[in-house]
């Protein structure tokens, strides 16, 4: 039996902030990749399903969405674009 994924919850901020990196052309490909497995995971995709997407494996979308998770509090608490792109440059 596979185990629950954890829930993620964005703010409009986080959502609006992490659409911006996947449009973007200038930001590096890892964080495109990263904002990408967070809103999926945001939108109740499975690590298998997300690995399945983007290409890679259950393990990477397994280690981001808990990087999130443990991040979460303190991400949570800046809405701030400014406060967002440097929370998520370093996480």
């Amino acid at each position: 039996m596979a185990r629950p994924t954890i829930p993620i919850n964005l703010t409009s901020a986080q959502n609006e902030y992490l659409q911006s990196i996947v449009r973007s052309r200038e930001v590096p490909h890892s964080r495109v990749l990263r904002a990408q497995i967070i809103l999926k995971a945001a939108a109740g995709d499975s690590h298998k399903k997300i690995s399945q997407d983007l290409d890679l494996c259950q393990d990477t979308a397994l280690l981001w969405r808990r990087r999130w998770i443990e991040g979460y509090t303190d991400l949570s608490k800046d809405d701030n674009p400014k406060k967002l792109s440097l929370r998520f440059k370093n996480f």
